[in-house]
């Protein structure tokens, strides 16, 4: 999952654990994961904050294709 969020979006990512850090020019975030349970964070600069809606359906819609639930 993360190598195809980074191809598509264009990130950067590293794993500290059991979390998943990444960035690009006007997002950074990450995605901690846990025994039953996802979190998702994610900084978005001001153009990005604009896709705010549109950026949070594609994250419930991979959320709910790679683990069930959103």
């Amino acid at each position: 999952m993360a190598i195809e969020i980074a191809r598509k979006f264009d990130l950067t990512y590293a794993w500290r654990g059991n979390v998943l850090h990444f960035e690009r020019s006007g997002v950074h975030g990450q995605i901690a994961l846990e025994k039953d349970e996802v979190h998702v964070t994610a900084e978005l600069g001001f153009l990005l904050s604009l896709l705010k809606p549109a950026i949070e359906k594609e994250i419930h819609k991979r959320l709910q294709e790679h683990f069930g639930t959103a």
